[in-house]
């Protein structure tokens, strides 16, 4: 969340930097022998995100603000054992890891145009990232399964078993 939100807001509030990241960018894609393609495809989506930065970058801002309250529910959620608190982010979890995997597969294939070191070291860092992330998805997704399971007690009576929620035992207790 932070690791977007502070360069964005960086950007957004400061034109010259927007400016000089966009020369030096492409001062970088002219040094590398690139196919001429490529090249072109580089430069030609460099403009566009320049010309349609303020847009993206509030938008970047924004998700990042929701994603950031989205964990706090999460860790709030974690600490009361409520259920429904880690819904949101896991949902938003499941968009970003949909876009890691979307970027993962981009930067591997353009990774090859580059050089054969970073072909090789990109999508490895790449892999170990969004394999930590989605581990990390699969764990909250456990625990929030756990956390339904708990609110759910067996209940016999009248010589019949039956799996009812907490809240409907305590009445029939009474």
């Amino acid at each position: 969340c932070l690791s977007l939100l502070l360069p964005s807001s960086y950007l957004l509030l400061l034109p010259s930097s927007s400016t000089s990241l966009l020369s030096s960018s492409k001062a970088w894609v002219t040094s590398h022998r690139l196919d001429s393609a490529v090249h072109a495809h580089l430069v030609t989506a460099l403009h566009w995100l320049y010309s349609h930065r303020l847009p993206l970058l509030a938008g970047l801002i924004a998700a990042s603000l929701l994603h950031l309250l989205h964990s706090l529910l999460l860790l709030l959620g974690a600490l009361q054992h409520a259920r429904s608190l880690l819904l949101p982010w896991l949902v938003s979890q499941a968009l970003v890891l949909t876009a890691m995997a979307l970027a993962f597969t981009a930067c591997t294939f353009l990774s090859l145009f580059v050089s054969l070191p970073m072909a090789v070291v990109c999508p490895v860092l790449a892999g170990l990232v969004l394999g930590a992330w989605g581990h990390l998805w699969r764990r909250v997704a456990r625990a929030y399964s756990r956390l339904g399971e708990a609110r759910q007690v067996r209940v016999v009576a009248r010589g019949e078993a039956r799996v009812v929620a907490r809240e409907e035992a305590r009445v029939e207790a009474r």
